[in-house]
């Protein structure tokens, strides 16, 4: 029997740690590498998957949102993606049926487009992809800018403008 999602230890801190139950300190929590710049997509995604991985990838590196240990699931989500689109073409071309070798059958690809419409439908929520699932997440927040940190930069630019 499914219930809700677990919390995670910073949701449960600004809880309050509604369950009492002892947190491990910050110095033995496992910390998520993120990425600053999105790889290149896989060959192997397609067209509409690769699509997928240039427009939502790197908006997700920008929210900070996206690490690195992520990338096997968000590749996953784009494969779906992919999938979902070839089975929608195949429908359209082919129809809802098709001729089996005992005549008209129901086409295939309904069910690989149902099949890759539900595994979407998990992706979209895991990684905040949807109006509901944003009011879920907190995205994470710094004092330092990633950019002066990485560069070892902690003069201003020439082009900075000041107000």
């Amino acid at each position: 029997m499914a219930g809700p999602k677990p919390l995670s230890i910073e949701d449960k801190e600004l809880r309050g740690n509604p369950g009492k139950r002892a947190l491990p300190p910050v110095a033995e929590r496992v910390q998520q590498k993120l990425l600053f710049t999105m790889p290149p997509a896989p060959d192997y995604l397609g067209e509409y998957g690769t699509r997928e991985w240039n427009r939502t990838g790197p908006e997700l590196v920008r929210m900070k949102m996206l690490g690195a240990s992520d990338l096997p699931a968000f590749e996953s989500y784009c494969m779906n993606i992919e999938l979902m689109i070839q089975a929608r073409f195949s429908i359209r071309d082919e129809g809802m049926t098709v001729i089996g070798h005992r005549g008209r059958v129901r086409n295939p690809a309904i069910a690989a487009f149902g099949q890759a419409s539900t595994a979407i439908r998990g992706f979209v929520s895991e990684f905040g992809l949807s109006p509901s699932a944003r009011s879920r997440i907190r995205i994470p927040t710094d004092d330092v800018d990633v950019l002066k940190e990485l560069m070892g930069d902690d003069e201003p630019d020439d082009f900075t403008e000041t107000i």
